[in-house]
Formats: structure tokens, C-alpha cells, sequence
């Protein structure tokens, strides 16, 4: 295939490569320039490849082709053509199907997510519909202060992957700062308490992304657990059944009745949590049979900022 790698090429941008104002356009078995530019309204189906690639150059467009859109196949053994089957493979591990932009909305039809992306989509979901919930989350707890802002860059972040959604079956939710990656067990949140255990790992990036090394694991997780215990108080959710008279709460539970009595008084205006409530909260995780044993400092060392530009984060045809 002629191909030759541009001096200073454009970046990949997690796939979002096309001009402002643009719209994306997967492409198919059957497509050709020539054809998508026509119904685009180019008179010039190189116009359509520099409005795509900033360049001209055949054996440049081929090498966009190969790393942006996923081409693969040739119908001349010289230039890529374009395919039904044409996707990346991106470094959290999800596919993003082959696509090309276009000046005008050509009708197309949408591909199927997987799913490690109808995860990404359920938090990226949750950041934006939930946003006058997640503005409440603006605390200080352990000499460590949480608000909004911390939760934009953690949905840029999202958003350009630079923290990877990976679908776990079986786990609940798990945020791994040594990879950057947030793991869900399920792959929709329609109902508070999936919505607030997002927004408890949406805590630990937020931690990661500022290197809080400092902060303890139980600490950690008391805050996290609190910041989870405010987004339900908002929503009107108990994420614990109350006892009957004269019954213990289980220890699994209390966490959650702290956290509750936490969150009451933070969304009342009083940001800055008591030394009592953080010990109480401390202690409740502390007791907890799965965080009993938790000791030392999770490894948050910052979100690794990659280089959106090849040869950075698309492996074409590695599937």
C-alpha cells in the first residue's frame, strides 16, 4: 500500500480528529470518496480528504487511513478502500468503529457499542444528567477538599480516555489508579444506587488525578463512601435498611447510617466535616468485614496524560 506518514500530522483526539462543526460519518461496504462526497456536496471528493486529513497527498490520506479510520482492505492493492469492517482498537480496550467526517449529517446508521463503551457511556450518562447532584458532592473531609471542578477534569478525562471504563462482570466497582481505569459490573445506571456507586469511584479518580498518595486507603474509602452517601440523600435514596428497636445494624451497614447523618448536614451548607463524624465514619470503616484489613496508601500517582497523537493510542487490525 502507498503510504507515507505526514511530517506533522493532526491528532487523533480519542477518534474526534474532524474539523469544529463537523459530523461524524461511519463508513461502509460500498462507500468511496467519491460517492460520500457527492451526497456531502463536494464537487471534488479530495476536498472531502482534506477537509478530513488537512492534506492531499494520496499516500497521506492512506496512512490516515490506516491509523484513524482502521482501513484494511484495497480494492486496487494501492489505496485503501473503505469497509463495513474498518474499526481501531483503543488502549482501554474497547473498538471504535471506522469513521470519516462529513460538512452536513449524512444519514448513517450508528454502530453497536460494546461492552466496555456502553460503560464509558453509563458514567459519561451520569456526569451530565446527574450534574446538579454532583455539584452538591463539595466537601472537606481528612484535610482533603472535593468539588465540581474535580469532577470536570475527571469527565474530560473520560471523555479523551484517558481514563479507561472496563466492564467487569461480577464486581460491583473497582477504581485501579495504577492503570487509570474505572471497572463497573453492570452497563447501565437507570437507578440511584448504581448512579452513587459511580460517583464513589469517580471519587478515587478524582483522588488519583491529584496524586493524594497521602491519603490512607481507609480514609480514602471513608471519604468516598460519604461522597456516595450525599449523591443518595439528594436523590432521596437509603442505601441501608433501617433496624428494628433494640437491633444492631450490621456492620456492613453502618458505614452507610454514618455517611447518611454526614450527608444530611453537608447539604445543609456545612461543607467541612466534623472531626467526630470522621472518626465515626473512620470506625465504621474500620469494622466493616471487607475494609477491616485495608492498611497502607492506595498507589494514586496522577493520570498518565497520553499523546493523542499517533503513534499513541489506536492499534488498527490488532483484533
Amino acid at each position: 500500500m502507498l503510504t507515507s506518514q505526514p511530517i506533522s500530522s493532526i491528532p487523533f483526539k480519542g477518534g474526534d480528529f474532524g474539523p469544529p462543526g463537523s459530523y461524524v460519518y461511519f463508513v461502509k461496504d460500498g462507500d468511496s470518496w467519491q460517492n460520500v462526497a457527492s451526497r456531502d456536496g463536494w464537487s471534488n471528493p479530495t476536498d472531502l480528504c482534506e477537509y478530513n486529513f488537512k492534506t492531499r497527498v494520496p499516500e497521506e490520506i492512506n496512512w490516515y487511513l490506516k491509523h484513524f479510520v482502521g482501513c484494511s482492505k484495497s480494492n486496487d492493492g494501492k489505496n485503501y478502500s473503505f469497509s463495513s469492517d474498518d474499526s481501531v482498537k483503543m488502549t482501554d480496550g474497547s473498538k471504535q468503529r471506522g469513521h470519516i467526517f462529513t460538512k452536513t449529517p449524512i444519514s448513517v446508521t450508528i454502530p453497536k457499542l460494546d461492552d466496555h463503551d456502553r460503560a464509558r457511556q453509563a458514567v459519561l450518562d451520569l456526569l451530565r444528567t446527574c450534574a446538579s447532584t454532583i455539584i452538591k458532592l463539595k466537601f472537606t473531609m481528612f484535610d482533603f477538599a472535593i468539588n465540581s471542578g474535580d469532577f470536570r477534569k475527571v469527565k474530560e478525562h473520560i471523555e479523551n480516555r484517558r481514563i479507561r471504563i472496563r466492564y467487569v462482570p461480577g464486581i460491583d466497582g473497582e477504581y485501579d489508579p495504577i492503570n487509570d481505569t474505572l471497572k463497573l459490573g453492570f452497563l447501565s445506571a437507570p437507578g440511584v444506587k448504581e448512579q452513587a456507586l459511580i460517583a464513589h469511584e469517580l471519587v478515587h479518580a478524582v483522588m488519583d488525578d491529584r496524586a493524594a498518595n497521602w491519603l490512607p486507603r481507609r480514609k480514602s474509602e471513608a471519604f468516598a463512601f460519604t461522597a456516595q452517601c450525599i449523591f443518595s440523600e439528594d436523590k432521596r435514596m437509603r442505601l441501608y435498611e433501617p433496624v428494628g428497636p433494640g437491633m444492631e445494624t450490621p456492620l456492613s451497614d453502618v458505614k452507610f447510617a454514618v455517611g447518611e447523618s454526614i450527608a444530611m448536614k453537608v447539604l445543609k451548607g456545612i461543607s467541612s466535616v466534623s472531626s467526630t463524624d470522621q472518626n465515626a465514619m473512620l470506625n465504621a470503616i474500620k469494622n466493616d468485614p471487607h475494609y477491616s484489613s485495608y492498611s497502607g496508601s492506595p498507589s494514586y500517582n496522577g493520570i498518565k496524560d497520553n499523546d493523542w497523537k499517533f503513534p499513541g493510542p489506536v492499534i488498527p487490525d490488532a483484533y
